[in-house]
């Protein structure tokens, strides 16, 4: 009897043990599982627009708690304001019978809004100072984001963009509390100032149709680094100025203008200009720590100030530069320079206050409007005394020499330097 109660129990083990094995799931890897064969898309970098967050389980705000107008034309319905009292909102994609197709205001006290899908502006200064809210999702079918719209809404941590914006006004996210910002495909402008003084802004990801960058746009932001698409032709006055942690910037190539100040007072330390930039404007990469730049063949005119107050030790200028204005490398610590044969104007100070310059080269036969020592104005793109290069070893610390064949005017800092042509 013993001797069967035990053959029982153990059949009744071994078809358990059976049963469970059977049950158990495939094994799916460990993600973290260091052992795991790379795949192609290991190393790459996802651009697609995040999903938001699934919809929210509240019920819809009775319609009786906002207020609104009326478009005559459109038959659309603008939210002016919210009387409840709740702090969580979702707004109906109708009111008294017409879709919400705008919104120019709620409350400031509330939390949580949740926008509705058939929204396609969200008008002035909508959301402006609203300190509560810490996300936003934007719907598919809005396409403005009109002035001011998020200004100072400090705790506004995250926001998510539907896939037909297109234009985003000025100071829309002023002074917000972003912290990483994927801008999608669809949008075609960036306005003034439209993250502003985002200060915990890191990351940011620039649509690949966003044709220019506003004046400001990005300016005292927490930014590291920045790509400028294709798209972007033009990156307007103080874009990221004071962008004191951006230390990389890697230009499309489209750029044809970087406008006044725009990377000044930045963390830069190296900058490759593409050959489609024509013009740098005064005082484009002012105060930076830039020790490095290399410009495209493209450049025309360096402005006033654009690189001055660096320590920029390098300089490779394009084969068709035609201009450096006035101070534009003044106070650098510059070594050598050596022009092409296309430089006509240099500007009055343009070199000067920079005690490490040794060299200064001309290739070929440049015709410099100002190179006549009548003019003086060579000399003082230098910020010296013409009476300095009569004799070479005259001077305050540095041997001077001119060369005059041929009505070309090399000037040396080191006289036995002085020769027509790049040194070897």
């Amino acid at each position: 009897m013993k001797k069967l109660i035990l053959i029982v129990l153990s059949l009744i083990i071994i078809f358990a043990l059976t049963a469970c094995g059977n049950n158990e799931q495939p094994s799916r890897g460990n993600d973290n599982d260091s052992s795991r064969t790379p795949t192609p898309n290991d190393n790459q970098t996802d651009t697609s627009t995040p999903a938001p967050p699934p919809p929210p389980s509240i019920e819809f705000t009775p319609e009786e708690d906002f207020n609104f107008i009326l478009d005559p034309e459109t038959r659309g319905v603008f939210i002016t304001s919210y009387t409840g009292n709740s702090f969580d909102i979702r707004i109906p994609n109708e009111i008294d019978g017409h879709p919400v197709t705008g919104i120019n205001g709620l409350s400031s006290s509330v939390i949580n809004v949740y926008l509705p899908d058939t929204l396609q502006v969200i008008g002035r200064g909508a959301f402006e100072g609203y300190s509560h809210i810490t996300e936003i999702i934007i719907p598919d079918n809005v396409t403005l984001i009109d002035e001011r719209a998020f200004k100072d809404c400090t705790k506004l941590a995250n926001v998510y963009f539907g896939n037909s914006v297109q234009v985003i006004e000025r100071n829309a996210f002023e002074g917000a509390g972003l912290t990483s910002v994927i801008i999608p495909d669809s949008v075609i402008t960036i306005g003034s100032e439209a993250f502003k003084n985002c200060s915990n802004l890191i990351n940011i990801n620039i649509g690949n149709s966003v044709q220019e960058i506003g004046g400001s746009t990005f300016k005292e932001t927490g930014l590291t680094s920045v790509i400028i698409p294709d798209s972007v032709t033009i990156i307007r006055e103080g874009a990221f100025i004071r962008c004191t942690n951006l230390t990389s910037v890697d230009f499309g190539n489209s750029v044809q203008e970087i406008g006044m100040m725009a990377f000044a007072e930045t963390g830069l330390t190296s900058v490759i200009i593409p050959d489609s930039v024509t013009i740098l404007r005064e005082g484009a990469f002012r105060n930076t720590t830039l020790t490095s730049i290399v410009f495209g063949d493209g450049l025309i005119t360096i402005e006033g100030g654009a690189f001055a107050y660096t320590p920029l030790t390098s300089v490779e200028f394009g084969n068709n530069l035609r201009s450096i204005r006035g101070g534009a490398f003044r106070n650098t610590h510059l070594v050598s320079v050596t022009f092409p044969e296309t430089i006509v104007d240099i500007g009055e100070n343009a070199f000067a206050g920079i005690p490490t310059l040794k060299d200064v080269f001309f290739e070929g036969n440049p015709s410099i409007k100002e190179g006549d020592p009548e003019s003086g104005l060579v000399w003082t793109a230098f910020n010296v005394n013409p009476a300095d290069f009569q004799t070479a070893g005259k001077g305050p610390e540095i041997p001077y020499a001119l060369s005059d064949e041929s009505k070309q005017r090399i000037l040396a800092f080191n006289p036995n330097s002085a020769f027509n042509g790049r040194p070897n």
